[in-house]
């Protein structure tokens, strides 16, 4: 049997022990305590945010109510670091938002009665049609699911902007509400499959289930009749069942939603002043800004809120001197298009239903975009500033020249907002001829 000795003494060297014992020790204490803090500040920062929003219900108070002053004061402190968890709170969903929430599942109840018959007409079509679209000769839909469909057909018709798939989908639906006097072409079944999918999208699941939820129980014990009347049918909605709300009822839930609605618009709307401000405290100090951050600022020109969205391009402004802004501006500007790996299917939306999301706040982002580069043009030439971030070598009136002026002139024929670049180059033209060759 082979003897094996056991080692005796110290694991590690004399040298090694009094360095972790002297250096990594109290760099560990110190990394937790910085840290502990951090948290402690992050926590602070949000209910801070919170508070800035407005409460869920009751009166909003003013921004000069000491209560928010206060806030105001602290977030200043670190104008920077507070800047950042302001604009990532902007760019949140607004399903994130409880109020927001509670509006969007009110509305989704509002519209449950004609989403639950347009979901049953589509199983009736489907329970009827071959792989291939061909239906029984001699098959007629119900009379209830008929008028279903000629409702489906109208409203699809009322909206020209649709997308090609989305045409394609309507054309099917006017082919059965015609009696199917053609030769199915091979996608109808395809295309009413994924007409059913948006509509199933429309359940209640997840949060807004909760949120329902929540909302039946608050109304089921409520003195408002038409209150309580809709909280017996939300559970029936929540069910999966039919369900059809009175006209009382209804006009309750859209009041109550507008209501939420109202709040969550304004919550964004002193989000952007205290951003607006801490922009100022942060140009005033000289901060660094890094390019990514200035891209979500420049961004939220999607803002839909015009009051936010003017803030937003308050922001823009006063950041002006900064190179990546030009930037920023020229490349949405020019953005004619949206990037189709973007649109994804989602739990709450399709994915030409995301596209038109998209599509709509890239529109809206441009013109702001435009209306921003405008004042900024004019204000350059008319009270020359210096840019920020040059490399060596740069041409400052050649950078502002290409990003405003040549991006102005480049989408001059672009039918969303050829217009308003046309506007826009006469005004800076009036400013500053000297740069029109």
């Amino acid at each position: 049997m082979r003897h094996v000795e056991i080692a005796e003494g110290p694991l590690l060297p004399r040298w090694a022990s009094t360095l972790i014992h002297a250096v990594f020790i109290p760099w560990c204490i110190f990394a937790a305590v910085w840290i502990g803090y951090a948290m402690v500040v992050q926590d602070q920062t949000m209910e801070l945010l919170g508070r800035i929003k407005g409460p869920w219900e009751g009166d909003v108070p003013p921004m000069d109510s000491p209560h928010i002053t206060e806030g105001i004061d602290f977030l200043q402190q670190k104008p920077r670091q507070s800047l950042l968890y302001v604009i990532q709170e902007l760019l949140r969903e607004e399903i994130d938002d409880p109020r927001m929430a509670r509006a969007i599942a009110l509305r989704k109840a509002t519209n449950w009665a004609v989403e639950s018959r347009r979901r049953h007409l589509f199983e009736e079509i489907l329970q009827h049609m071959s792989e291939d679209g061909e239906m029984p000769p001699v098959y007629e839909l119900p009379e209830q699911h008929q008028r279903t469909l000629d409702d489906l057909l109208k409203e699809r018709l009322a909206d020209p902007t649709r997308s090609y798939e989305e045409r394609k989908i309507t054309e099917v639906v006017q082919w059965l509400a015609g009696g199917r006097q053609t030769v199915p072409k091979g996608p109808e079944r395809r295309r009413i499959k994924s007409l059913q999918s948006k509509y199933q999208k429309r359940l209640f699941f997840g949060e807004e289930k909760e949120t329902l939820t929540m909302i039946a129980e608050d109304w089921s014990d409520s003195t408002n009749a038409a209150r309580r009347g809709a909280a017996e049918k939300f559970l029936l909605m929540l069910d999966g069942q039919h369900a059809e709300l009175t006209p009382e009822e209804r006009e309750e839930c859209l009041q109550t939603a507008r209501h939420w609605e109202a709040l969550y618009l304004k919550g964004r709307e002193r989000l952007s002043e205290v951003a607006f401000a801490l922009v100022q405290h942060v140009e005033s100090e000289d901060t660094f800004l890094d390019h990514p951050e200035i891209w979500d600022m420049v961004r939220l020109l999607h803002e839909p809120y015009a009051p936010a969205r003017r803030n937003m391009a308050e922001i823009v402004y006063v950041l002006r001197n900064r190179k990546y802004v030009f930037i920023y501006l020229s490349e949405f500007i020019k953005k004619d298009t949206i990037n189709p790996v973007m649109a994804v299917e989602t739990a709450r939306l399709t994915k030409d239903e995301h596209e038109q999301l998209l599509r709509r706040q890239n529109h809206t982002r441009r013109l702001a975009a435009i209306e921003v580069v405008e004042r900024i043009a004019t204000d350059y030439c008319r009270n020359p500033f210096e840019m920020e971030n040059l490399q060596e070598g740069q041409d400052q009136d050649k950078i502002f020249k290409e990003k405003t002026i040549q991006t102005l002139e480049s989408v001059l024929e672009d039918e969303d907002v050829g217009s308003q670049a046309q506007q826009a180059l006469k005004s800076i033209r009036e400013a500053c001829p000297q740069y029109f060759d």
